[in-house]
């Protein structure tokens, strides 16, 4: 969450510390910045408690008559049945032209981002596998489909050859064969 802190108000605003330990970068926000991912999975909430169908100042005024423990554990189990076992990837940021006024690769490459902190940054080997699924289920494309579904909602059947495309199916074998020894 550090590095969204970072970008936050693109620059406008500052942010309330001095340094920071980031690692792997944020769950999610690299996805689906600027599409209408976190309205489809709000709107599901909003649904499951009784607010669907409104529109937007209704939806929002009925979930304000809602305990905030029971909206939490709503959602909580909305987007874990919507990205098991824990949810992730459900409540991404998205750009709203407040907080993330736009795409981090645009306010990175024009330098609307908070400067002069100290950082550390890591990186996890093999992070992004729990989202793929356990190794020996995936066998074809097909296998793939339903995660990436997951996060990115929206993909034509197009969409997807052309992502197939761009990786050759023996870009994989040393992975599955230190998977499978």
């Amino acid at each position: 969450m550090t590095s969204l802190q970072i970008m936050a108000y693109g620059d406008q605003k500052g942010v309330p510390f001095q340094q920071a330990w980031v690692v792997s970068g944020p769950l999610g926000t690299s996805l689906n910045l600027i599409s209408d991912a976190t309205e489809h999975h709000t709107r599901a909430v909003a649904d499951r408690v009784g607010c669907g169908g409104l529109v937007d100042s209704e939806i929002l005024s009925c979930l304000r008559d809602f305990l905030m423990q029971d909206l939490i554990d709503s959602a909580m189990e909305y987007s874990m049945s919507n990205h098991p076992p824990s949810g992730l990837f459900t409540f991404i940021p998205s750009v709203d032209d407040d907080f993330l006024p736009d795409r981090y690769s645009t306010m990175m490459c024009e330098g609307r981002f908070v400067k002069g902190i100290n950082m550390i940054f890591g990186w996890t080997q093999d992070d992004g596998a729990m989202n793929a699924g356990l190794g020996h289920l995936i066998q074809s494309e097909e296998d793939m489909i339903t995660p990436i579904k997951s996060f990115v909602h929206a993909m034509t059947t197009e969409q997807y050859a052309e992502l197939f495309d761009l990786y050759s199916a023996s870009d994989f074998e040393e992975e599955l064969k230190n998977y499978v020894s």
